[in-house]
């Protein structure tokens, strides 16, 4: 036998290997394509459209949410600064009344610190009274005590302390 017959026969032997190959995958390929395939198709289909929902549902929620945290945001803000305007007076109004006893308590020692017999300068420095805050009028106290019970009367029925 020569070379060119042997390369034929090979050649013949080949291709019908390749003829049968693919007529078992032509034979798989209709399997997966009438079966399998459209049902992965048709349950991907199916996740889409759920999926697709839900998304919407979230969206909707949370743009309900975030517009009623945003409110929330704005009305503690404004409590809390209605709540620093009455923690502000009322610094004021303990200082004052800090002062008053202090300066009460110190007329109360001028009187009761008069040794009989001199002092030593250190005694004299504890016994002296220190600076004292000026005295309110009566119209004054009145008047922080009816701004403090207006803003207490406010806050108590929900309105904005500015507006007493």
């Amino acid at each position: 036998m020569d070379i060119a017959v042997t390369t034929n026969i090979l050649t013949i032997v080949l291709c019908l290997a390749v003829l049968v190959q693919s007529s078992r995958m032509m034979r798989s390929l209709r399997k997966v394509k009438d079966g399998a395939l459209s049902d992965t198709v048709k349950a991907l289909d199916i996740a889409t459209v759920q999926a697709r929902a839900v998304l919407s549902d979230m969206k909707r929620t949370l743009s309900g949410d975030c517009a009623e945290n945003a409110r929330l945001v704005a009305e503690a803000r404004e409590l809390r600064d209605e709540l620093s305007v009455m923690i502000g007076i009322a610094d004021s109004t303990a200082e004052r009344i800090a002062g008053a006893v202090s300066s009460a308590r110190g007329e109360q020692r001028e009187d009761a610190d008069k040794p009989a017999k001199p002092a030593s300068a250190r005694t004299r420095a504890k016994a002296e009274p220190k600076r004292r805050a000026p005295r309110k009028t009566k119209a004054q106290v009145g008047e922080d005590t009816a701004l403090v019970s207006a803003i207490a009367a406010a806050v108590a029925a929900g309105m904005p302390a500015e507006a007493a």
